[in-house]
C-alpha cells in the first residue's frame, strides 16, 4: 500500500484538485510551473489572473492508502478515480476533462474503501519551492564536499 495525498489549490473562486505521494515537492513543482511556460489549464489561468503567486497554497483534502499495482507503483486507476471523486465533489473547474470521466459510484466506493484520513497540512506553493530547493542545494553541497579531495601535502 502507498499513501497518496489528494489536495486542492483554490484561487478567485476557482479550484484545482490533484494528487501526489510527495505533497511538499508537488506544491514546489506547481510553483515552478507558473514560470516555465507550461500550458496546462491551471497555469494559464493563474498567469492571466493571479497577481500575487506567494498567496497560492495547496490544501490537503485527504490521504488514501492505495494498493500497489503489478508494476510496483500505486494503482493509478484507483487514484485517478478518487481524484475524480474530489473534482466532482468540489466542482473543480481548473482540472482537465480527463479527471472527470469516471463512474462516480465506483469512485465513491474507492473513496470510502481506501480513505486513511481527512484534512491535513496547508502549504503555500512558494514556501514549498523554497524548502525543496534549499534541500536540493544543501544536499548538492554536502555531496560536493564529501567528494572533494585535498591536494597532496607538498611539504
Amino acid at each position: 500500500m502507498v499513501y497518496v495525498t489528494i489536495y486542492s489549490i483554490e484561487f478567485g473562486g476557482h479550484t484545482y484538485v490533484g494528487r501526489s505521494m510527495h505533497f511538499t515537492k508537488r506544491m514546489s513543482d506547481h510553483y515552478r510551473n507558473l514560470f516555465d511556460g507550461t500550458t496546462k489549464k491551471l497555469y494559464r489561468y493563474l498567469r492571466e489572473r493571479c497577481l500575487e503567486y506567494s498567496e497560492l497554497c495547496g490544501t490537503t483534502l485527504a490521504v488514501y492508502d492505495i494498493p500497489r499495482s503489478w508494476r510496483g507503483a500505486y494503482d493509478y486507476g484507483i487514484a485517478n478515480c478518487i481524484e475524480s471523486y474530489w473534482v466532482n465533489h468540489l466542482r473543480a473547474d481548473l482540472n482537465s476533462e480527463k479527471t472527470t470521466n469516471h463512474d462516480l459510484l465506483r469512485c465513491a466506493i474507492y473513496h470510502n474503501e481506501f480513505l486513511e484520513s481527512i484534512g491535513g497540512p496547508v502549504i503555500c506553493l512558494k514556501d514549498a519551492y523554497i524548502e525543496v530547493m534549499s534541500d536540493y542545494v544543501l544536499d548538492t553541497m554536502i555531496k560536493d564536499i564529501s567528494e572533494y579531495r585535498a591536494p597532496p601535502d607538498q611539504s
